[in-house]
């Protein structure tokens, strides 16, 4: 039987409620995990102890095995960093993934990564950190995904294609072989690609064209303030 585990699950939002659910079908949360609501603003309905001050969660880390980084859309880069944050502090990254998700047994998957259900993982794929695959994704043989990469559902990625760090993905977009989409850059929802996406670029249609240049922004003062309320503990 898996051992039940103290986990942080970093967000509040809808990812949370999902994780949360997704880690108890796996049964491996514990009534001592926690969820960190950064924002100070959710409504999330859970029976863990929802915590919104930097100082009660430096409290409670040293009694944290593991944790999730629970924020979705287009923030990859902040799942990336609050990962690279917590890992450092000792915390073990906790990858989620659905039962009722088909991963070939030649994919390489990171730390971190929460798939969802009817996510289809073909052979000799890798995925990096932190990557989300949401609902009925289907990732065709020898795909590439990096560190904070976020796949939305329906999305079909076909063979040998590569994603750059924190790379979106919309909703049912197409993606055809060989090709590459840059780090940071975002495919629009529906978008058929039938060439190379660059760096932080933002393309939409069908087939799909450059709208505008996007660039992904983290702000780090949680993390600081953490760091520093840590630190007084220390």
């Amino acid at each position: 039987m898996t051992r039940r585990k103290a986990i942080l699950l970093w967000g509040a939002g809808s990812q949370a409620r999902l994780v949360e659910a997704m880690l108890r079908d796996m049964d491996e949360l514990s009534e001592d995990s926690i969820v960190f609501d950064p924002l100070g603003s959710s409504d999330l309905i859970t029976n863990l102890q929802i915590i919104r001050d930097v100082e009660a969660l430096a409290e409670r880390l040293p009694t944290l095995e593991g944790f999730v980084v629970c924020i979705g859309n287009q923030h990859g880069l902040a799942r990336v960093r609050v990962g690279e944050f917590l890992s450092g502090r000792g915390l073990v990254p906790i990858s989620v993934l659905s039962q009722q998700a088909m991963l070939d047994s030649t994919l390489h998957i990171g730390r971190g990564c929460v798939v969802m259900p009817g996510v289809i993982v073909q052979k000799f794929c890798t995925i990096g950190d932190y990557a989300i695959l949401n609902t009925g994704a289907c990732i065709d043989h020898e795909c590439h995904l990096g560190d904070g990469v976020h796949v939305m559902g329906q999305v079909a990625l076909a063979g040998r294609v590569s994603i750059g760090n924190c790379a979106t993905i919309g909703t049912n977009a197409t993606i055809l072989p060989d090709l590459s989409v840059g780090a940071g850059a975002y495919v629009g929802a529906g978008s058929v690609v039938i060439q190379d996406v660059a760096e932080a670029s933002v393309v939409v249609g069908n087939p799909a064209r450059w709208l505008r240049q996007t660039s992904q922004q983290f702000e780090a003062f949680t993390l600081t303030a953490l760091a520093t309320a840590i630190a007084r503990r220390a």
